[in-house]
């Protein structure tokens, strides 16, 4: 500080108090007083003031799976099982999808009331986007409700206690088939149903669509990974249980399904 005169530190210790109270981090003050980090930090030390450490700030809602009690809760829930990707040795979750879908991550970045941005990617020809949340209390709640680090091969569904009303499950269900299903129409225009996914929990869906369904290995060694199928009046079935006056679905599957009540 000897480079400024005792008028010129009173000056500069202001502008560093209203600008911390303001939420500035130390870089950032640095930046915008042009001096260095050092001279904040010894400003601030001797104003007896913390610097806000925006690493440390949580920047999204991670109590929102605390109790699953909402439509939009069980949904996107359900989608994380499909397509989430919850750290083995870290905490960080991250929902990739791809480009087209960017509409799709920026509802759920809405859902967690994030701060965090969207990121983009380009591999080849395939264009992605994806969110990252990092924060130890969300990870281990998402793994007490069944969405563990390395799923895909041992997935269970979950224990229906979950949910504080039962028809919770469907937005659920709605929201795995966004992630891991495929809804497709036959050549006479009625619609089809796929829904990739462990035999465990693919057998939970089976318990709620009982004889709606059938079950089929997919032809991979060493694999779990099993395929339910149906089509025609259970396909109509279904799609109408899931996605009638639902709130929240991906767009361009709930789209086939609006075609096919105008089929019908």
């Amino acid at each position: 500080m000897s480079k400024f005169t005792k008028a010129e530190k009173v000056i500069i210790m202001n502008k560093i108090f209203n600008l911390v109270n303001n939420n500035y981090s130390a870089r950032e003050i640095s930046e915008y007083l042009n001096i260095s980090m050092s001279t904040v930090y010894r400003c601030c030390n001797e104003m007896n003031i913390k610097i806000p450490n925006h690493h440390n700030i949580l920047k999204f809602d991670n109590t929102v799976f605390d109790n699953i009690d909402t439509e939009e809760k069980a949904y996107w829930l359900g989608f994380l099982y499909a397509d989430g990707n919850v750290g083995l040795k870290n905490n960080v979750i991250t929902l990739t999808l791809a480009e087209k879908d960017r509409e799709h991550i920026q509802k759920f970045n809405a859902f967690l009331k994030n701060g965090g941005k969207i990121y983009s990617k380009k591999c080849g020809k395939y264009k992605s986007c994806s969110l990252s949340v990092c924060n130890k209390y969300f990870r281990e709640r998402l793994i007490s409700l069944g969405c563990i680090p390395q799923k895909s091969l041992v997935l269970q569904f979950p224990n229906l206690s979950i949910f504080q009303d039962s028809n919770l499950v469907y937005d659920f269900i709605r929201g795995y088939v966004d992630g891991d299903g495929c809804l497709t129409f036959s050549r006479c225009g009625r619609l089809s149903i796929n829904i990739l996914g462990t035999k465990e929990f693919l057998n939970g869906i089976l318990s709620i669509f009982p004889n709606l369904f059938t079950l089929h290995k997919l032809k991979r060694l060493k694999s779990n990974v099993w395929i339910l199928r149906n089509c025609g009046k259970n396909a109509d079935f279904v799609s109408t249980k899931l996605y009638k006056n639902a709130n929240i679905y991906l767009e361009r599957k709930y789209n086939r399904f609006v075609v096919l009540c105008r089929n019908v």
